[in-house]
């Protein structure tokens, strides 16, 4: 195995704080009494870290060390990289709905947007575990 300690450490502690800031901001788009500053800085938060997520996952070794100890699991790996794209546009979505709170009162469409991110964003996690454990044998949900 190729993935240090010390990068799953890492990617279990960026988890957890994805997992808070999520928190954070589903809270904040459930409650319409919510100051819309503060629910843009708080998604703003959380583009910040998913970005900060992805980058690590893609030029930290994460998908390096997969394609190197189980060459076989490349195309699973390729295809989850693919969507860190996709996750970001959905997150931009949301984002841009919050923008337009103060004129339009798009609270539902806002929720829809954020659970569709979730939701996909969760299915991702997801499948980035099951790929771990498939390629050495490690559980990261361990390290939480």
């Amino acid at each position: 195995m190729n993935l240090r300690d010390g990068q799953l450490e890492q990617l279990a502690d960026e988890h957890h704080r994805l997992r808070d800031v999520l928190g954070e901001v589903r809270e904040a788009v459930r409650d319409e009494r919510t100051c819309v500053s503060t629910l843009i800085d708080l998604l703003v938060e959380l583009t910040m870290v998913l970005r900060a997520h992805f980058d690590h996952e893609e030029n930290g070794g994460f998908f390096r060390d997969v394609e190197a100890d189980a060459p076989h699991l490349k195309p699973r790996s390729e295809a989850l990289r693919a969507q860190h794209v996709s996750l970001c546009e959905r997150l931009r979505v949301v984002r841009r709905c919050a923008e337009r709170l103060p004129k339009d009162n798009c609270w539902m469409e806002l929720s829809a947007a954020f659970d569709e991110f979730t939701t996909q964003f969760h299915e991702h996690e997801t499948l980035e575990e099951e790929l771990m454990q498939d390629a050495f044998g490690q559980d990261m949900g361990s390290k939480d």
